[in-house]
């Protein structure tokens, strides 16, 4: 299943970016995700290989954002800004916003 959801995804960024009307800065966001550790035996590091090297036209292509899953959240409608949202919202804010199509 994953591999399909990854298919179709990549389908859509390609498309997104080659017929989109403006310039396309994307951010690559992976969520969400349980927390694993980040080890080359485990089938997540060869997921975001694969990730990282089939999207490589998104701002940050060589080390994506992972977003991991947070279980409490299902149970409390709240906003959860964490380490990773902020870094998200950092490469956001970095991006320059004086460029047009």
């Amino acid at each position: 299943m994953f591999q399909k959801n990854l298919a179709g995804t990549k389908q859509i960024f390609d498309s997104i970016y080659e017929h989109a009307p403006f310039k396309k800065k994307i951010v690559l966001t992976v969520s969400p995700l349980p927390v694993m550790p980040k080890s080359k035996y485990y089938l997540f590091s060869e997921k975001m290989s694969w990730i990282s090297s089939n999207f490589e036209k998104a701002v940050n292509a060589k080390d994506p954002v992972v977003i991991p899953y947070n279980s409490l959240l299902a149970y409390d409608d709240r906003l959860l800004v964490n380490e990773h949202y902020l870094r998200l919202a950092e490469i956001i804010q970095a991006l320059p916003t004086n460029e047009t199509s």
